[in-house]
């Protein structure tokens, strides 16, 4: 699979964790995840991340894919994230696995 084939896959999952993220709905957010991201992403740690970490970023206005990066058991793609609250762009990182024969969000990180 091309770089390009595999954002087409993987792009709509992130757009939709995102839209989890803008309408505070950590169903559609966690919608895409492993079952060990998923474990982790609770409940209480969605509220933390969205009050404690995040809450000055506002809604998400656009994602442009900046890398793609292969492993031997997983890929990362980097994507540069504007969002309503922040005059400068941030990064969000992605991990991406295979699970049970889907590809699923195994890790996500916004470098702010």
């Amino acid at each position: 699979m091309t770089d390009q084939e595999l954002l087409k896959v993987v792009t709509p999952m992130v757009e939709q964790m995102l839209q989890g993220w803008d309408q505070d709905n950590r169903e559609l957010f966690v919608s895409s995840f492993s079952e060990e991201f998923l474990e982790f992403m609770t409940k209480e740690e969605f509220d933390k991340q969205r009050t404690k970490f995040f809450p000055q970023q506002g809604a998400h206005t656009s994602i442009k894919c900046l890398l793609v990066h292969r492993n031997p058991d997983n890929f990362v793609v980097i994507w540069e994230m504007t969002c309503t609250g922040r005059s400068m762009p941030a990064l969000l990182t992605c991990i991406f696995s295979d699970q049970k024969k889907t590809l699923v969000i195994s890790g996500a990180y916004k470098h702010w």
